[in-house]
């Protein structure tokens, strides 16, 4: 597979955190308008979106779930600036969790038509009680992780990079099973939290017998 091509002014967040000893994480991308970011202004913006996550987001996580670290890397070139935050915002969700594998899916919805599905997220949300079946989560819950989500993306949208607006996007490097010349970035205007209960089976990690 050739290198992915650069994405002028788009940012990669990864969110990587704990759920117990396992280890999850979560890949974003922000489109800035305006100067491009320094380093130090990288940093700034982790600790801000780590923020907005434990507000939002950290309720809808059992105590067990932490997340532990935001990166961020500048994809307009090999040499754009990176910059990484550690922290330690543990979710409040009261409650029994489930094992590493099970997810919570959140579809980020945007004006783009392609075959597939929408850009989305596993997230290691939601405790026993907030089941409804043995396959799906309760109305309850999905009301409020859909909110969560919500809340989150608003946050993010509301943050700056150095003197640069922010935006949650989608990048699509791909159309009809070809590489992109330079990669699209397409807004993500709203989400949608699946009422089925996911697994993520690789964060099982691999077999030991």
């Amino acid at each position: 597979m050739p290198p992915l091509p650069p994405a002028a002014s788009i940012l990669l967040v990864r969110l990587k955190g704990t759920n117990g000893s396992s280890a999850w994480n979560n890949v974003m991308h922000v489109r800035y308008s305006g100067a491009a970011p320094s380093s130090a202004n990288l940093v700034t913006l982790a600790n801000a979106i780590g923020n907005a996550w434990a507000t939002s987001l950290a309720p809808l996580a059992p105590t067990v779930v932490t997340l532990r670290e935001i990166d961020i890397a500048d994809l307009t070139s090999p040499t754009a600036a990176v910059g990484s935050a550690s922290m330690t915002h543990a979710g409040t969700r009261t409650g029994s969790g489930f094992t590493a594998q099970v997810a919570m899916v959140g579809s980020w919805i945007a004006a783009l038509r392609f075959r597939g599905g929408h850009f989305r997220q596993y997230w290691p949300f939601g405790v026993q009680t907030d089941q409804g079946s043995i396959t799906t989560w309760s109305s309850a819950f999905q009301t409020a992780a859909q909110a969560g989500l919500e809340s989150f993306r608003v946050a993010i949208n509301a943050l700056s990079v150095g003197t640069a607006t922010c935006q949650l996007v989608g990048l699509s490097y791909f159309t009809a099973h070809a590489l992109r010349p330079t990669p699209l970035p397409v807004p993500i205007d709203a989400v949608v939290v699946h009422g089925r209960i996911d697994t993520q089976r690789r964060r099982l990690g691999k077999e030991v017998a």
